[in-house]
């Protein structure tokens, strides 16, 4: 389950490539599809932990043509020189964030000029729907803390002097999903209707067609927005 659209992001053999809060690693397993190395980092043990279990997994299955770090880091005081990345992703990690733009300063501090960024976070009309269905939504510890209208983020972007050369929507079939989840109660693993969307979503969002159905919802009620800069 893609957020970042890695056809606008340019990804080369050699690049140094950071996935910031990397969570599962469905980003980076991604970015080793290509000959590069990539630095994996979470705050969180157990997800770092399922990271080296699918690149276990995923180097058997021969997918992996990269090198990759998993490790553990604050993103507001990563462990590298100035310029040391060609590429960094932040995957839906700013709205978990207090100090959004000072961890933006330090992502934008490790990218090289002329390196690019990806920075995906909740649609507003999706989180806003949650709220008014469900207050634990936003008061769920290491939950989301903001709702980013898309001018505010794109403004915080262009704040670091980095340029936006495109946006992108993502996971559409995903909003319903939440959506069910607020309703039946967002920590209830087994309310019956969440638990079956879910199980359609595994089962068949990976076919083409439905690939193709999803991108053309994201035109109308996507659950992220990607925006693309460079330095």
């Amino acid at each position: 389950m893609l957020t970042l659209d890695f056809n606008l992001f340019d990804l080369k053999k050699g690049h140094r490539v950071l996935d910031a809060g990397c969570g599962g690693g469905r980003h980076t397993f991604r970015a080793l599809m290509d000959p590069c190395d990539v630095w994996a980092t979470d705050l969180s043990t157990a997800e770092l932990k399922n990271v080296k279990l699918g690149l276990w997994d995923r180097n058997n299955q021969g997918f992996i043509k990269g090198r990759c770090l998993p490790f553990k880091s604050d993103i507001f005081r990563l462990p590298f020189p100035d310029g040391f990345f060609d590429r960094v992703i932040v995957a839906e990690v700013m709205e978990h964030l207090h100090e959004d733009t000072r961890a933006l300063a330090e992502l934008v501090r490790v990218l090289k000029p002329g390196g690019k960024i990806a920075v995906t976070v909740p649609t507003c009309f999706t989180e806003r729907l949650y709220l008014s269905l469900c207050d634990e939504y936003f008061h769920t510890p290491g939950g989301h803390v903001r709702i980013y209208h898309p001018h505010e983020l794109a403004w915080k972007i262009t704040a670091q002097r980095l340029k936006i050369y495109a946006v992108s929507f993502a996971h559409a079939l995903h909003t319903p999903y939440w959506m069910l989840r607020c309703i039946f109660g967002l920590h209830d693993q087994t309310a019956l209707i969440p638990k079956w969307y879910h199980w359609l979503l595994v089962k068949f969002t990976v076919s083409p067609t439905m690939t193709k159905v999803e991108n053309f919802l994201n035109h109308f009620f996507p659950k992220s927005i990607v925006f693309y800069a460079t330095k």
